[in-house]
């Protein structure tokens, strides 16, 4: 019997094998006019979200989205007036069908598999209304996925809500603590605050390759999902765990300093500073104030070189100032953030077994 492995109980009829094009018709932004449509002001939707709005006749049904060049593997869900731009295509779903569960079967597709591009990933309409899917034909049994799965999403929302609460409670107390305290610190050059470290490795493959990333160290491999640096890496820096590394190209002119905690050796690129603080400043303290506070951005700002690439070197980076409390200060500080980001971390990790859990929902739920 065709029928997913999680189902609630009440149905019992078997599923369908059908073509998309006996549940929808693809659209995109040239067909709105032959539709249902109301003037005003709506937003215009493209793969991304919204980029603007206008006052062309918007489309009023509620609709699944599917991304015709570029992001094609992030369907959307709508169900207020809207308009698109060419990139995206909307479905016009045939009122024998909830639209909401089309939304979630069309999140188990693997939409790459369809791909018809060897360059930008694209989608054209005939070969998504030709594409075979399993389906309830119960329009109930349909609904009530839909509910059940829209539920779960409002869970995973609340708990994204409640992570950027954190970040933005975060972001308050780093500014009052970096920008408002200015009657207990003391002025230092960078390079009276920390020690630079510059061993390098001797053999091939010596020690596991990271990399410095606005999200923190990471395993180079993991991160990029192939090898990506040269297969010759005698001569990388070596960098012990607790010490700090950074990226000192970049090409938006942001640089972001991470604190090497996740294996006991690895190592960089050369191109990348490793140092770590003197035994009297709190290396905790020391990485939130040169990551955010707004007077250390401001000197980065002024003396980063370059044009359409932008260089922070380690001799610059020295010769920068950096205001520090005592010691015993810096530890306070440094606690109150820390007990913030365990908070954020633990939010972050319910959100990704949330994910998770959604993810196998939808692999059991549909066929």
């Amino acid at each position: 019997m065709l029928a997913p492995k999680l189902r609630f109980k009440e149905f019992n009829d078997e599923w369908k094998k059908v073509k998309i094009n006996k549940i929808l018709k693809i659209k995109h932004g040239k067909n709105q006019k032959e539709i249902e449509c109301i003037n005003g002001k709506y937003p215009i939707l493209g793969t991304g979200g919204i980029i603007g709005t206008t006052n062309t006749p918007a489309y009023l049904k509620e609709s699944v989205l599917i991304g015709r060049k570029g992001t094609i593997d992030k369907p959307m869900y709508i169900n207020i007036p809207f308009w698109t731009v060419d990139t995206l295509f909307y479905s016009d779903v045939s009122s024998n069908y909830n639209v909401k569960f089309i939304y979630y079967l069309f999140n188990t597709i693997n939409w790459k598999k369809y791909d018809e591009s060897t360059g930008v990933p694209s989608l054209s309409a005939n070969t998504i209304e030709n594409i075979d899917v399993n389906i309830s034909l119960e329009k109930e049994e349909q609904l009530k996925i839909s509910q059940f799965l829209s539920l779960f999403d409002k869970k995973i929302e609340l708990q994204q809500r409640k992570i950027e609460v954190l970040k933005m409670y975060k972001r308050g107390l780093i500014h009052k603590i970096f920008d408002y305290n200015k009657n207990i610190s003391n002025q230092y050059k960078i390079s009276e605050c920390i020690n630079i470290f510059d061993r390098k490795t001797t053999k091939n493959n010596e020690f596991t390759i990271l990399s410095s990333t606005k999200d923190g160290i990471k395993i180079q491999d993991d991160y990029f999902n192939r090898q990506t640096a040269s297969e010759n890496n005698i001569g990388y820096k070596i960098i012990p765990r607790n010490y700090i590394t950074y990226r000192s190209m970049s090409d938006t002119g942001d640089f972001y300093f991470n604190i090497q905690n996740i294996i006991d050796i690895g190592i960089v690129s050369p191109a990348y500073p490793v140092f770590n603080t003197i035994d009297t400043i709190d290396i905790n303290y020391f990485i939130n104030y040169i990551n955010f506070s707004s007077q250390f951005k401001n000197q980065i700002l002024i003396n980063k070189e370059g044009g359409t690439r932008f260089a922070l070197s380690i001799s610059k980076f020295s010769d920068l100032v950096i205001e520090l409390p005592e010691y015993e200060i810096q530890l306070y500080y440094s606690r109150i953030i820390s007990n913030t980001d365990k908070k954020i971390i633990v939010g972050e990790n319910k959100l990704k077994n949330l994910d998770a859990l959604k993810k196998s929902l939808l692999q059991q739920m549909f066929i």
